[in-house]
């Protein structure tokens, strides 16, 4: 329940004020703590509990909150995220109907204790719970305040009954046999063998083309096409149509003066005090020549980073005390000034005048943001003009001759908006922006025409397809230069292939690397100590190798192939792991967490067994069909 609320949550206010002790807040009360009953449809069924819908859409929408996006609500259903809600939700219950089975209980102290520790709802300046802080860091996450302490209250409960679940101890033979696995590791000698990409290897006869031609038929294979009509509206095409009149654009600059002016600030530090004595004495050591700095620190304990309040404008600071520290000129320092959270003492290091643009300075952007504005009015307008004109019957031609729109003709697009021949994705100059055009392009029959849809950003498009050339095996006379390439790298390669399994072979027969390397020029190395992940095995060996590596005995050997050929490994060493504590101490807790998981299984699968579950798979259906 804390855990997604702890990242990104500060706020500044005063940043001087880090180290001032505010008033303690009395015993906070966080409202009823009677659990409230759920509504909507009940999505599962726990024992007599139900879980309702409202309960799933709201713990599914902030698994998407904390995605931020990465994937759709509609892809996240695909791959199991909202199930895995689901479950979370009925394990929750089984839980809490275990808890009131076995008596468990929190208080309100207790639940209250909880939230006041939690950092997310601390002031920055404080460092104590801030209700402020609190109420919004709820509403950020969609959470309601009640629904959040009912949520802490049932998770101290759970925390209190699977205490007890965590496995006592990691066998010792368990964790050593883990950690030998784990951190044992092997040095090998290598031979690399390239692909010699500019050996000749002759020319392939007509059999061997047709083979090759044959099993590869996915390389020589032309993409579905099609040939399309379309009408495509972008704002930026109406601009030049847009007159901005003087008139229009004095109105703009007056209205919005505002963007144009940098309000006069000024670069401020300042110390907050307990009281105007303490000020005076801050004031009376600034007097003798102490730096603001060495003040703060001895007087009102703060550092150099909290008395920076940086460059301010005056709405930056409250009221009364903006005034007082905007009459004063670079260098000047303030005398005690009471403020809400104690006396202030201010000095201004840097005076930065305010400014305005002029009209003539600004004259230019104000009429291409009026005429892109009245071009985006212009292009909705247009684009429920075209709907209409289409839903009458219109042909794209005659819509587009009638509404003055220009149709644009496609020969060829592939599913990647590429061109007959092209090798780079989206060659096709002039398509719509954004997916969504292929993929209508290709959702659409031949003779038909697609809705009028968006385009990326102020853009519609709508389109006919006109014809379809079907996806086909290229014969081999039209791709026979890349047949031929085919072939020859495939010759190379195995040129390499047969070189690497007779340097295997006589490693067998007790040759070493280095004699039988020397014919063909190629460098052998030896690699640092790798683990079974790979760390360290540099780029000299493969993964496949360093997975053979640790199935073989000293002295054998093992060959597979690499991102430029082949290699050939023997195993060197096999060094023992060195006991780092650190190291076993982490394999020892890996353990531990194994175990305990183990535990909470078999418990969830006992729980399940005494407490009935149903899932109504109807009413979740219904929920998440319309979920937009």
């Amino acid at each position: 329940m804390l855990e997604f609320l702890r990242n990104g949550v500060q706020t500044w206010y005063f940043k001087g004020l880090l180290l001032l002790l505010v008033a303690s807040f009395a015993i906070w009360g966080v409202g009823d703590f009677t659990s409230g009953g759920s509504t909507g449809a009940a999505v599962a069924t726990v024992g007599n509990k139900d879980i309702s819908g409202p309960s799933l859409v709201n713990a599914f929408n902030r698994q998407m909150r904390q995605l931020r996006g990465a994937i759709t609500p509609e892809q996240a259903r695909e791959l199991g995220v909202l199930d895995q809600v689901l479950s979370a939700l009925i394990d929750e219950s089984l839980y809490d109907a275990e808890a009131d089975n076995m008596g468990v209980t929190v208080s309100d102290a207790a639940v209250v204790g909880r939230i006041h520790q939690e950092r997310a709802f601390r002031g920055e300046l404080t460092k104590t719970f801030d209700r402020t802080v609190f109420e919004r860091v709820l509403s950020q996450n969609g959470l309601g305040e009640q629904e959040y302490v009912n949520g802490i209250r049932r998770d101290a409960a759970r925390e209190q009954m699977m205490g007890g679940f965590n496995a006592a101890a990691a066998p010792k033979s368990m964790v050593e046999r883990l950690y030998k696995w784990r951190h044992e590791s092997r040095i090998a000698e290598v031979l690399n063998i390239p692909v010699n990409i500019s050996l000749s290897v002759g020319a392939p006869d007509e059999v061997a083309l047709a083979a090759i031609h044959k099993s590869r038929e996915a390389e020589f294979t032309a993409p579905e096409y099609r040939k399309a009509t379309v009408l495509l509206l972008r704002a930026e095409d109406l601009t030049d149509e847009v007159i901005v009149s003087d008139e229009d654009l004095k109105t703009a600059y007056e209205q919005r003066t505002d963007e144009f002016s940098v309000s006069e600030r000024r670069t401020v530090l300042q110390m907050v005090l307990a009281d105007a004595e303490t000020a005076k004495k801050a004031l009376s050591l600034l007097a003798e020549g102490q730096s603001f700095e060495d003040v703060a620190k001895s007087v009102a304990e703060q550092d150099k980073d909290s008395i920076e309040l940086g460059a301010v404008t005056k709405d930056d600071l409250p009221g009364d005390l903006a005034d007082a520290v905007f009459k004063l000129n670079n260098g000047e320092t303030s005398g005690p000034l009471k403020g809400p959270f104690g006396t202030h003492v201010f000095r201004v290091t840097d005076v930065l005048t305010g400014t305005v643009k002029s009209f003539d300075e600004v004259r230019d952007i104000l009429k291409q943001t009026i005429a892109a504005d009245r071009a985006i009015d212009a292009l909705y307008k247009l684009s429920n003009e075209l709907d209409d004109s289409l839903g009458g019957g219109a042909s794209l031609a005659e819509a587009a001759q009638a509404l003055n729109i220009k149709l644009l003709r496609f020969d060829a697009i592939d599913s990647q908006g590429r061109a007959p021949g092209a090798t780079q994705a989206t060659s096709v100059a002039g398509l719509p922006a954004g997916p969504g055009f292929l993929q209508t392009l290709f959702e659409t029959l031949q003779g038909e025409d697609s809705a009028l849809i968006e385009s990326g950003e102020n853009a519609f498009f709508v389109l006919r397809v006109d014809a379809i050339t079907p996806s086909a095996v290229l014969p081999l006379d039209a791709v026979r230069e890349k047949v031929v390439a085919a072939w020859r790298a495939d010759e190379r390669k195995k040129r390499a292939f047969d070189i690497a399994e007779g340097v295997l072979g006589a490693v067998a027969e007790g040759k070493t690397l280095t004699t039988l390397a020397l014919p063909y020029g190629f460098p052998v190395t030896t690699t640092k100590a790798f683990k079974r992940n790979g760390a360290n095995a540099g780029s000299d060996i493969s993964a496949g190798l360093v997975s053979d590596m640790f199935n073989l005995q000293t002295g054998e050997a093992a060959m597979g192939e690499t991102g430029t050929g082949y290699a050939v490994a023997i195993l060197k060493e096999i060094k023992a792991p060195q006991n780092v504590k650190a190291e076993v101490d982490a394999t020892k807790s890996a353990v531990l967490r194994g175990l305990s998981s183990d535990i909470i299984v078999q418990f969830n699968k006992a729980l399940r067994d005494r407490h009935l579950v149903e899932v109504n798979q109807l009413v979740v259906n219904r929920l998440f069909n319309a979920y937009p």
